[in-house]
């Protein structure tokens, strides 16, 4: 079910990949997996619903504090 990132990537890697902090990326991913966007087991990001994820991804950066909730 969904689609494995086939990328191995700690959270501080893709925190410096982006220009964020790891503490920013780890809250994210949490938001996104509770909201059922993606799952996180043992290192590994599955994405569950690529097309709601890909929609948020264009949204207006303002849109991106409702997942901090």
């Amino acid at each position: 079910r969904g689609q494995r990132i086939g990328v191995s990537l700690s959270q501080e890697t893709l925190a410096q990949m982006v220009g964020t902090t790891r503490q920013r990326v780890n809250q994210l991913l949490k938001a996104f997996e509770r909201r059922g966007l993606l799952e996180q087991r043992y290192a590994r990001i599955t994405i569950l619903d690529p097309v709601r994820l890909a929609d948020l991804a264009r949204e207006p950066d303002g849109m991106w504090t409702r997942f901090y909730k």
